[in-house]
């Protein structure tokens, strides 16, 4: 069981409206989770950068694909490693207007609504609430937390510890960018 705390379980029907309309000429629709990282936390700058790579690439590679960018917290990724790489990836499919963000306040719920699938660093509350209100999650679980109670269920298919099997979950074949090896 999963217990999400200090969060409003409120559809926003206008929000996903909102969301759905603006990929509506979209083949697929992505919804991106970020999290947040710090030095003595097990999520760090370092996988972060390595999910958002991984995802804007594909985003970009694939002309028909459309995306809106759910962040925790304001959405400057300057200061991460890569960070003017992801920035300018970011600011590129915006031009293209095949990404929007959110404000870090905004629902994750209506992000995920409208979208085919939501991307989440982490195993992280607002692809788990996406997930309740029917949209498609997987998540990356960069820090390996194995005692999570949802890895009990040996047929789960949204929580993967492998970048490489996050990329091809739910057939969506996301390729591996090669920043791990470049470190």
């Amino acid at each position: 069981h999963v217990l999400p705390c200090g969060v409003w379980l409120k559809s926003d029907t206008a929000a996903s409206a909102r969301a759905a309309d603006k990929l509506k000429d979209f083949r697929f629709k992505l919804a991106i989770f970020d999290s947040t990282t710090a030095y003595n936390i097990f999520q760090t700058e370092e996988t972060l950068s390595e999910f958002l790579l991984c995802v804007l690439r594909e985003l970009k590679a694939h002309k028909d694909w459309g995306a809106v960018l759910k962040p925790k917290i304001k959405a400057d990724y300057h200061a991460l490693p890569r960070g003017r790489e992801i920035m300018d990836l970011l600011d590129g499919l915006r031009a293209e207007g095949r990404l929007f963000s959110t404000e870090w306040s905004g629902s994750a719920i209506a992000a995920g609504q409208g979208a085919d699938l939501a991307a989440c660093y982490g195993v992280n509350t607002a692809g788990l609430l996406a997930a309740v209100f029917g949209s498609r999650a997987i998540h990356w679980d960069a820090s390996g937390w194995k005692k999570n109670p949802i890895y009990r269920d040996p047929g789960q298919n949204m929580v993967f510890s492998e970048l490489k099997d996050f990329k091809q979950a739910q057939g969506i074949p996301l390729k591996a960018p090669k920043y791990r090896d470049q470190i």
